[in-house]
């Protein structure tokens, strides 16, 4: 049994075999903005930043190929924290355009470069999921959950996606009890829309 997002939602996720554009929360891709004295890294910071913030423009208007060459430029010519965030951007992209695989690749590399927060655990789940990989992109929901949960996250939105990507997971396995927590523990949260599918008959246990 899978819970349905409300629209503002879906259009930022992607879970199982049906696949939805990242949208808002991840198509405006992170632009980084970084002030260190001048020097050769810092020139190679400015270079990198050029292209990072121009693959966002790229992106906007369509121009994926672009956007991916730039974003390829950032990658190699920019300091770790540059390259970390055009690594997750690039995940993004190659997630939109139906590169699950290469997506998950490149938001590792950006955790490896010190990117370890819950939204990009959160995005890689959803490339696991996208996938196949249930169990998987659960495990990487389970540590958003525990990055982003308060007092940690003022903000109760990103929490309750969260909890319902791991309900979709936890479903698609047909482990229906988790799931029916994960979903309970979204309208915890304040989700109305959830707690009037599961008081309905599409979502009654």
């Amino acid at each position: 049994m899978k819970r349905h997002l409300p629209a503002l939602v879906s259009a930022l996720l992607m879970t199982g075999t049906q696949s939805y554009l990242l949208g808002t929360a991840i198509s405006t891709a992170t632009v980084l903005i970084i002030h260190q004295p001048l020097s050769a890294q810092s020139t190679n910071d400015e270079y990198a930043q050029y292209h990072l913030s121009r693959s966002v423009t790229r992106r906007g208007a369509g121009d994926y190929q672009g956007a991916m060459s730039d974003l390829g430029i950032a990658i190699e010519s920019g300091g770790n924290a540059i390259r970390s965030v055009a690594y997750m951007n690039r995940g993004d992209l190659k997630h939109q355009l139906g590169d699950s695989h290469g997506a998950i690749s490149d938001y590792t590399q950006a955790m490896n470069l010190g990117n370890s927060g819950g939204v990009v655990h959160r995005r890689r789940g959803v490339a696991k999921a996208a996938t196949g990989e249930y169990r998987l992109a659960i495990a990487d929901y389970n540590i958003a959950v525990a990055i982003l949960s308060p007092p940690r996250q003022s903000s109760p939105d990103l929490v309750i996606e969260v909890h319902i990507l791991r309900g979709n997971a936890w479903g698609a396995i047909g482990a229906n009890q988790e799931a029916c927590e994960d979903y309970k523990k979204a309208v915890s949260y304040g989700d109305q829309d959830t707690l009037k599918w599961l008081t309905s008959g599409n979502g009654a246990w």
